[in-house]
This record gives structure tokens, sequence and C-alpha cells, in this order.
């Protein structure tokens, strides 16, 4: 798949940068960015989507504190 991104001056002066340090095309750190960025919004929207049925089916949600004080 093709596609065209517009960068400002200085992500793309950062990314050259990176590119010639690295050894690898602009487009090998694009992709890598891409990816991690994918996993990262895909973990997001899974644990919204957890808390979203837990508390659709009655339970309620916790801060991670409370449920610390709660264990101790």
């Amino acid at each position: 798949m093709r596609t065209s991104i517009r960068l400002d001056d200085e992500s793309a002066a950062r990314l050259q940068a990176l590119a010639e340090r690295t050894g690898q095309p602009e487009s090998f750190h694009i992709r890598r960015a891409i990816t991690a960025y994918l996993a990262d919004v895909s973990a997001v929207a899974s644990a919204m989507n957890t808390t979203d049925n837990r508390e659709a089916a009655g339970r309620r949600s916790r801060a991670a504190g409370e449920l610390w004080a709660e264990l101790e």
C-alpha cells in the first residue's frame, strides 16, 4: 500500500538525521513508528472496551490507588 504524509520541516529533518545515523531508510522508521502507534492505540481501545463491558455488567471500576489500599 502506498500513502503520502506531510511532515513539518523539523520532523522531516529529524527523520532524515535518524535515517543517516542508523543507515536505515526513512520509510523503515516511519513503518516502525506507525506499527508502534497502532499497537498502543489498540491496547488502549481494548482496555477501554473491557472497562465499558465491566461497567455494563454492573461491576464498578476503581482507581489503582483505591484497589491497592483495599489489598493492603
